[in-house]
C-alpha cells in the first residue's frame, strides 16, 4: 500500500520553515547538482542530492519522495541511521551513499532502474530548527537491438526490404538513408509495437529500385543512443526481375504454340481415320454385292475427299 505525505506533514514543515533560527545552520540549502538525470532499464542508477556546504547530514531526517499524478509517495526515508523504504515497488531497491552522508551528500541509488521509476523526486532534510529539499526529474530509457535488414522479394519493379529492431524506450525514430546518407524515410512504412515489459519494438518497409543499388541504411535513434544497419544490394537482383518475367513469357508462348500445334496434328489424324473407315465401309458393300449372282450391279468406289 503506497504511503503518501499526509497534511500533518505539510504543516510540519510549515512550522519549520517558521521556526528557523539565524544560526549558521540555517545558511544552507539542498542542491540537486543536476535538474534531470537519465538511467537505463536495468542498470543502476544514482539521483544526486547534496547540501550546499560539505557538511555532515547524520542525525537529520533524510526522505526521498517520488510524485505519482496528484500525489507524491514517500519510497525512502531515514531517521536516526534506521532506514525505510515505504513503497513495495521500492523494496530492495534504494539505498543512501552512507559514507556520503557524512560529507552532505544525500545521493538516492536506485537499483535495477524500470520504466515505472521515470518521473519527478524529491529530495528533503528535516531537523528540528531547519527544512530545505530539491527536486529532480528522472528520465528512464532503453536502447534497442541493432536493426536487422531483411530482403522480402520482388514488388513491382523494385525490392522490398523490412527493417526490425526490438527494446526502445521511449518511442525511437527510424530513417532510411541511401548510399548518400539522404533521407528515403518518405518511402517506408513504418509500425511500432509496444511489448508487454513496456518496450517497443520497430517494423519498418521499404521498396528500394535500382537506384538504390549502391545501398541503403536502416538507423534507429533513442533518446542518447542511435543504432543502423548498412545492406547493399546488388543491381543484378533487380534484373533478375525482368530476366523471369521475359522468360516466363517465352515459355508461356512456346507451350501454347505446341498445344496449338497438338491440336492441329490430332484433329488431322481423326479427320484422315474418319476417312478411312468410311471408304472400308463402302468397299465392303459393294463386295456384298458383286458376290450376290442373281444381281447385275456395277460398283464403282470413288475416293472420299
Amino acid at each position: 500500500m503506497k504511503t503518501y505525505i499526509s497534511a500533518r506533514f505539510f504543516m510540519l514543515m510549515a512550522t519549520v520553515q517558521l521556526c528557523r533560527t539565524k544560526t549558521g545552520e540555517n545558511k544552507f540549502s539542498l542542491v540537486a547538482s543536476s535538474p534531470s538525470v537519465f538511467g537505463y532499464v536495468g542498470k543502476d542508477i544514482v539521483l544526486p542530492c547534496a547540501l550546499s556546504a560539505n557538511i555532515s547530514a547524520e542525525g537529520m531526517e533524510i526522505r526521498w519522495l517520488k510524485k505519482e499524478k496528484q500525489n507524491s509517495i514517500i519510497i525512502f526515508i531515514s531517521q536516526e541511521n534506521n532506514e525505510n523504504e515505504l513503497n513495495k515497488l521500492y523494496q530492495g531497491r534504494t539505498e543512501l551513499l552512507r559514507e556520503g552522508v557524512r560529507k552532505g551528500n544525500l545521493s538516492l541509488l536506485l537499483k535495477s532502474v524500470k520504466i515505472s521509476d521515470q518521473g519527478n523526486y524529491t529530495c528533503s532534510v528535516i531537523t528540528s530548527e531547519w527544512f530545505s529539499d530539491a527536486s529532480l526529474t528522472l528520465n528512464v530509457i532503453a536502447t534497442g537491438s541493432t536493426p536487422l535488414i531483411s530482403l522480402d522479394g520482388h514488388q513491382g519493379a523494385g525490392i522490398g526490404v523490412s527493417c526490425i529492431s526490438v527494446g526502445w524506450f521511449p518511442v525511437p525514430q527510424v530513417k532510411w538513408l541511401d548510399g548518400k546518407h539522404e533521407d528515403i524515410s518518405v518511402r517506408s512504412n513504418t509500425k511500432f509495437v509496444l511489448d508487454q515489459n513496456g518496450l517497443y519494438s520497430v517494423n519498418s518497409d521499404l521498396e528500394v529500385s535500382p537506384e538504390d543499388s549502391d545501398g541503403i541504411i536502416c538507423r534507429v535513434s533513442g533518446v542518447q543512443r542511435q543504432s543502423e544497419t548498412f545492406i547493399e544490394i546488388r543491381e543484378d537482383l533487380f534484373h533478375t526481375s525482368s530476366s523471369w518475367k521475359a522468360a516466363f513469357a517465352v515459355t508461356f508462348l512456346f507451350l501454347l504454340f505446341a498445344v496449338g500445334l497438338l491440336g492441329a496434328v490430332f484433329l488431322h489424324w481423326m479427320k484422315n481415320r474418319a476417312i478411312q473407315e468410311s471408304e472400308k465401309k463402302v468397299e465392303e458393300s459393294c463386295k456384298f454385292f458383286i458376290l450376290n449372282k442373281n444381281l447385275m450391279i456395277y460398283c464403282v468406289i470413288f475416293p472420299l475427299i
